[in-house]
């Protein structure tokens, strides 16, 4: 999901460099999201993968769906300085705009299921998972204040096709289904994106590639992404999501 808009930070920038911002991160998301190497099928657990940041973003956001080895991931980003600053100024700030239980694109039951799709991707190990560091809110606020009607309704409408695909296979909806459906049901999108991507297919409106790319945009810009996962340091001494961080 390609942002349409870019929204303030709420750190007095001016309306040009807002607008600058918010392009720098359509085209760095757009690169990611066509590099060759977004979907590469899935390696061996002791697989590194090396290169820019897109193929090492693209190498977390391809593997193994509930079994995503988190700490390989970080060593997948550790090749490169730091994210862009420009994933990171956006991202910190749709997480200032985040409110406490309040959803303002998706429905209660929309929110469940991202989040329970979320924390597949992302899931809590010794470390907080997607669900714990806010990414569900995340989503939320993106779908509000950067998504068109276009992307809000591709989002909605794949949401509504899990559930259909659970209620089909399982005979419930995906959130009540088990790990291991739910896990088989996101393997299945995923392997239906690789083949869309192997033939060099359109996805730039496929659901679960925005699912994946929304997930770990969020996660590693929230504070549990970029103060204990990523191990930045920030000023001045503690996560705030307008501050620039350090070197």
């Amino acid at each position: 999901m390609l942002p349409t808009h870019p929204m303030s930070s709420g750190t007095g920038s001016s309306p040009s460099s807002g607008v600058d911002q918010g392009r720098s991160f359509q085209l760095e998301l757009r690169r990611i999201l066509t590099s060759r190497c977004f979907h590469r099928r899935l390696r061996p657990a002791g697989h590194m993968a090396s290169g820019p940041f897109a193929c090492q973003l693209s190498a977390l956001s391809s593997r193994g769906i509930a079994v995503m080895n988190r700490r390989e991931a970080l060593l997948l980003l550790a090749g490169t300085a730091a994210l862009p600053d420009q994933l990171f100024a956006v991202g910190r700030a749709v997480h200032k705009k985040v409110r406490a239980g309040t959803l303002r694109a998706l429905t209660p039951q929309q929110n469940e299921t991202v989040a329970t799709i979320a924390e597949l991707i992302i899931p809590k190990t010794d470390t907080p998972g997607a669900r714990e560091a806010g990414v569900p809110a995340f989503i939320d606020v993106m779908l509000a204040d950067w998504g068109d009607d276009d992307q809000r309704q591709m989002i909605t409408a794949g949401l509504a096709n899990v559930d259909e695909r659970s209620r089909t296979a399982f005979g419930k909806d995906f959130v009540a289904c088990t790990l291991a459906q739910q896990t088989e049901i996101l393997e299945d999108l995923d392997y239906e994106l690789a083949r869309l991507r192997d033939t060099k297919s359109d996805t730039s409106k496929n659901f679960f590639q925005a699912m994946k790319w929304l997930t770990l945009t969020g996660y590693y810009t929230s504070e549990v992404g970029a103060t204990s996962e990523l191990h930045y340091r920030v000023v001045p001494g503690r996560y705030e999501p307008c501050y620039p961080l350090a070197p």
